[in-house]
């Protein structure tokens, strides 16, 4: 496209200069005069074409880089956006745990297993339960505003009990309370797994 730009404007130069020599536009000057005249002329009304086509070259290189750029900012958003608000419908279907191992009238047993970096998503604990850590790493919980509630290391063979009072999890100590409704990440290097039991009666 450049090259078509730079090959029509050096054609309207040359004929512009050929009009001028018949028509003789410069009548002030002698023949050799006008003929050094266009010599001079010629070559930089050519050399300007050139730099104009290159300076339009650019512009539009320059443009449809930013809309390409652009574009992707937009669709990356747009599919974050949209990943997070399915993830947010779904949060509301999962259990406590990754699978439940035993339930009878009174207890629910779930077994926990976090990989590094997986997500644990939104889930709302509606029992006092306690659970036994298998194997530790550290865990971050956030509430369901995505706002910060907890980050704790746990060790094999550790054991946590949350009394549930209102809507907040109070271990007996008072060390630790939180939201009953809450998500968790094994923020670590190592798996976490825990063994989790739900007592089905409300205290």
């Amino acid at each position: 496209m450049s090259l078509i730009l730079w090959f029509v404007w050096w054609m309207v130069v040359s004929c512009l200069c050929r009009i001028s020599e018949e028509q003789d536009m410069l009548p002030l000057l002698l023949e050799d005069e006008r003929r050094g005249a266009r010599r001079v002329v010629l070559p930089l009304l050519k050399t300007l074409g050139l730099l104009l086509v290159l300076l339009l070259t650019i512009t539009s290189q320059a443009a449809a880089i930013t809309s390409t750029t652009t574009t992707v900012s937009d669709g990356s958003c747009s599919a974050a956006s949209t990943s997070h608000a399915h993830d947010r419908d779904e949060n509301h279907k999962n259990g406590v745990g990754s699978r439940v191992l035993h339930e009878d009238d009174q207890i629910k047993v779930w077994e926990m297993i976090l990989q590094p970096g997986e997500l644990a998503p939104l889930h709302t604990h509606e029992y006092p339960y306690t659970f036994i850590v298998e194997s530790g790493s550290t865990v971050e919980v956030r509430g369901a505003e995505e706002e910060h509630l907890l980050t704790f290391t746990a060790h094999a063979g550790e054991v946590l009990s949350f009394n549930l009072i209102g809507d907040e999890l109070v271990d007996p100590t008072g060390q630790y309370r939180l939201n009953k409704s809450h998500s968790a990440r094994n923020i670590g290097a190592s798996i976490f797994k825990e063994m989790l039991i739900e007592k089905k009666t409300k205290q």
